[in-house]
């Protein structure tokens, strides 16, 4: 048990429905506690999990590495930097805009983006990677003007394991991913599907960027003027 006075690295969050009581969020090693009415905390479960960062059990890439998620209990944005994995919904009020490498597992879990937001925006060299544990996890709702669900700038990568990007609209180019000159894309898993563009690119839009595309889905998405699948620039 902890004292009842919270230690500094405790930090209060709002609890998943699967916990009735108040609870708290231990930053240091991602255990999930609660407190009695005496007020002394005790432990609840450990909400570290670990897989291969393509998030298939058994994986059998030795370029794939193995990655220690934390558990993210926000459920109005999303985290902008380390490895996080989703614990419920999430409404997404604005953009996340990353402060350094994010690895995010979706964890079978819905990102829905609102208010004329995307969902992630990757730039000045950082790398985003996106996979998902589950089987429905997917990113969903985004209204951005170009790059609905993800933009790429300034030198940013994104890599694609897992998890889908569906029903996003640009009310101009790339309803699903955009990336920019001198932006890098691999796609090895996971789909792109069912996004729309008021102009090109329904799935994405490239413009003088790197894209290797191996495994996963693009397809079923549609652009108004040109390339419902991808539009390719400069």
């Amino acid at each position: 048990q902890w004292d009842a006075v919270t230690p500094d690295f405790l930090s209060a969050a709002t609890a998943p429905a699967k916990w009735s009581s108040a609870w708290v969020i231990c930053e240091r090693n991602g255990m999930a506690v609660d407190y009695n009415e005496t007020e002394k905390f005790h432990f609840v479960e450990n909400l570290i999990h670990e897989h291969c960062i393509c998030g298939v059990t058994g994986c059998a890439d030795a370029s794939h590495e193995k990655v220690t998620f934390q558990a993210w209990v926000d459920d109005t944005k999303l985290p902008t930097e380390g490895a996080y994995y989703l614990t419920e919904d999430v409404n997404l009020n604005g953009a996340a805009e990353l402060s350094k490498d994010l690895k995010l597992c979706l964890n079978g879990c819905t990102v829905t983006a609102t208010n004329g937001a995307r969902h992630v925006m990757v730039g000045y060299g950082y790398t985003f990677s996106l996979t998902d544990c589950g089987t429905t996890g997917k990113l969903t709702g985004g209204t951005a003007a170009w790059g609905a669900s993800i933009s790429l700038d300034y030198k940013g990568t994104f890599n694609m394991y897992g998890g889908t990007i569906r029903g996003n609209t640009a009310k101009t180019s790339a309803g699903g991913v955009y990336a920019s000159t001198n932006t890098t894309f691999n796609m090895t898993g996971g789909a792109i599907v069912a996004n729309t563009s008021e102009a090109a690119g329904g799935g994405m839009y490239v413009l003088r960027a790197k894209v290797t595309i191996t495994g996963g889905q693009l397809n079923s998405n549609i652009a108004k003027s040109s390339g419902a699948q991808m539009v390719v620039g400069g």
